[in-house]
């Protein structure tokens, strides 16, 4: 008898391909992942969480899902290229059923190159969708090019619930090579619902053109920046955030928690992207204590 697969793919066929050449091309990659907890005893999961289903077409993948924890589903999101160029598009979709518990992560920091002489615009989506589970999403940073032309977009569907802590980390340029974003654009979404109502709504434009890149309200010349959302809180977590408030701002740094609209928030820019991720992953081992009761278990390959 043959043994029943712990989740199934599904690739998407050759005629869906949408490449192209000339100002018109693109290169489009999407991704959609589902978590489920069978019951006991289910696949011989005892009481693991499983990724029930992979549907890929183009350049993203997962590898195989792993346990390091136990019950927690940890997944690496693997992006072969290892960069995005003019007019390719990424679309990433996860959804976490009643019970669920994943962790995803990347293996290395994310590229979006400069835009090519036409100038297309490199576009990620990532679409979050959470029921009574625990999603963990914590990429490693985006790094914007000189002369990118990037858009950015990450939409988190919740419900009360729901058990969520997510960041998103961005270099504009490359500082340890001296190279500072001076020419292009970047535009960057970040958007929270709990039961279809909005909790947090962010758009930012950067542009080397306006003026934007030295604005105190977005990065105050700072080449790093970083957002971490979680919740949902029933209540502010005032011991929580007393503790996040506590830890020291890393040198070369700003950093500042706030507490709205059932969501822990917390920011930071930075000179250097080892700075504000160590700050992240420090501010992460806390909120899943409090938030999750759980240990933190930081995946290796933050340390590889």
């Amino acid at each position: 008898m043959s043994a029943t697969p712990l989740y199934s793919v599904h690739k998407a066929t050759e005629h869906d391909s949408t490449e192209h050449y000339g100002t018109s091309r693109r290169w489009q990659a999407s991704l959609e992942l589902s978590f489920d907890k069978p019951s006991s005893g289910n696949h011989g999961s005892s009481n693991r969480t499983r990724m029930a289903r992979m549907k890929f077409h183009g350049p993203l993948r997962v590898q195989r899902p792993f346990y390091p924890e136990g019950s927690p589903c940890h997944v690496y999101l693997l992006h072969p290229p290892g960069g995005m160029v003019s007019g390719d598009r990424l679309a990433i979709k996860s959804s976490h059923h009643d019970g669920s518990h994943a962790l995803i992560t990347t293996p290395a920091a994310g590229k979006i190159y400069r835009a090519d002489s036409w100038n297309g615009v490199q576009r990620q989506k990532v679409a979050l969708n959470i029921g009574n589970a625990i999603c963990e999403w914590l990429p490693q940073e985006n790094i914007i090019f000189n002369g990118a032309n990037a858009d950015l977009y990450t939409r988190i569907e919740t419900t009360s619930d729901s058990k969520m802590i997510g960041w998103e980390l961005t270099c504009l340029g490359r500082p340890s090579n001296e190279e500072r974003f001076t020419e292009g654009s970047l535009v960057q979404r970040l958007e929270v619902y709990c039961d279809q109502t909005p909790l947090l709504l962010e758009r930012q434009h950067l542009a080397s053109n306006d003026g934007s890149l030295d604005n105190l309200a977005s990065y105050a010349s700072y080449p790093v920046t970083g957002t971490l959302v979680a919740g949902i809180f029933d209540s502010a977590p005032e011991a929580l955030l007393e503790q996040l408030r506590a830890l020291p701002e890393p040198e070369g740094s700003r950093a500042g928690v706030t507490w709205r609209n059932r969501l822990l928030i917390i920011r930071i820019v930075a000179d250097k992207t080892e700075r504000c991720r160590q700050y992240f992953i420090d501010c992460w081992g806390l909120v899943r204590q409090h938030l999750l009761a759980i240990a933190p278990s930081p995946p290796r390959i933050w340390f590889t």
